[in-house]
């Protein structure tokens, strides 16, 4: 009863929550000219029978509604597969007034939510402190959790993922599975962390896992196919030739288009070393998938500075592997996260500088210090006989 008393309380707050901020005209202001927009407008195109992947199109839907467009990729259209509108279709029946703040209200409730659930499985020396370090360095290190950003898809994925992990760690897999599942909103993040985790379970927990994303990705796919039938081949069509086009946020954006043999051959090592530093040290299943996650982000086909929100996850893992570690050796570990991380895109964000290494750094920066830490910890002897926190493939 008390638990049921909770949620709904929590459900009438949130619902406040979104009526206050439609009243207060944010953040629909913002989201109109951002990047939500394109979720709406896609679902509405699948609800119309529009083409949300050809380009003419989809720079009319923009102008039909007054927004500025200010996400489109220029010659391109939608850039999302079409299970993506379709999981969004519930905020396309309500006008953008009401959806975007309900859209606002629920990435931010789930992402702590998850966040909170993986800490509390993770963090054991000092749970409360380091949930509270995690949901600081979550403001300090992106700064469109604090603002909202344009409302991009990606502040969902850490939910998504932190959620799927939490339930790994107590042998839920095949819950993980339909939270995972749902990673194919945006799955060119997931590149590489998800075939990279079905490989470090052990096979019972495989087979369950890949059963719920199975369910998750089959029951979307359906229904986009249902709708749009042959919409993969357009969609693919949009993706590989956008490799690099939002700038250098990860491997595409120094690889120049003549050259792309030279990028798949770094991204074959870089997942070769992945493969190979697993089966040489057999880390804890969180601080394998973090540093795959990493990976996964810094290969992906295309991405842009808000894509970061995802190193969350491996944030967490991070501050799980040094809370038994000393004062002042914790503290340098914890500045050298943040000298690395995107706290240094304040600067471009805030408009002082154009974006440059800010953007670049992160995604390499925690795969590098999750595997020295994990050299490092796992060599010094413990102070106690209590399991590793972040749990063991």
């Amino acid at each position: 009863m008390r638990r049921l008393l909770f949620a709904l309380l929590a459900l009438v707050a949130l619902g406040l929550a979104v009526l206050l901020l439609a009243a207060d005209g944010w953040p629909a202001s913002r989201f109109l000219h951002g990047d939500y927009i394109q979720y709406w407008l896609a679902s509405r195109a699948l609800l119309e029978g529009w083409d949300p992947y050809d380009a003419t199109t989809w720079r009319a839907m923009h102008d039909a509604i007054g927004s500025a467009g200010g996400e489109i990729a220029i010659g391109f259209g939608f850039l999302y597969p079409l299970t993506t509108p379709v999981a969004t279709l519930p905020f396309a029946l309500l006008p953008v007034a009401i959806a975007a703040p309900l859209w606002f209200v629920s990435q931010t409730t789930s992402v702590l939510v998850a966040l909170i659930a993986l800490g509390r499985r993770i963090f054991v020396s000092h749970p409360r402190r380091d949930v509270f370090l995690l949901l600081v360095l979550a403001v300090l290190m992106d700064p469109a959790y604090a603002v909202a950003g344009d409302g991009n898809l990606t502040r969902f994925m850490p939910a998504i993922i932190g959620g799927a992990m939490a339930l790994v760690l107590r042998g839920r897999a095949f819950s993980a599975g339909l939270i995972l599942g749902l990673g194919i909103l945006k799955p060119q993040l997931l590149v590489v962390f998800v075939p990279a985790l079905v490989l470090f379970l052990p096979m019972r927990e495989r087979v369950r896992l890949v059963l719920g994303g199975i369910f998750t990705v089959g029951t979307l796919a359906a229904i986009s196919w249902a709708m749009r039938p042959g919409w993969v081949t357009e969609w693919l069509g949009q993706i590989t030739r956008v490799q690099g086009e939002y700038g250098r946020t990860n491997l595409w954006g120094y690889v120049p288009v003549e050259d792309r043999w030279a990028g798949w051959a770094i991204a074959a090592a870089l997942v070769l070393a992945l493969v190979l530093w697993w089966y040489a040290r057999r880390p804890p299943i969180l601080v394998a998938a973090s540093v795959a996650l990493a990976l996964s982000l810094f290969l992906s086909p295309y991405g842009g500075p808000l894509d970061q929100a995802v190193l969350l996850v491996a944030v967490a893992t991070y501050i799980a592997m040094i809370e038994d570690v000393s004062g002042f050796r914790r503290v340098i570990l914890i500045l050298g996260l943040v000298a690395t991380s995107t706290a240094l895109g304040w600067l471009s964000w805030s408009g002082l500088r154009d974006p440059g290494i800010e953007v670049e750094l992160p995604a390499p920066a925690i795969a590098i210090l999750l595997v020295v830490v994990d050299l490092l910890v796992r060599a010094a002897p413990r102070r106690s006989a209590r399991p590793v926190p972040v749990g063991q493939a």
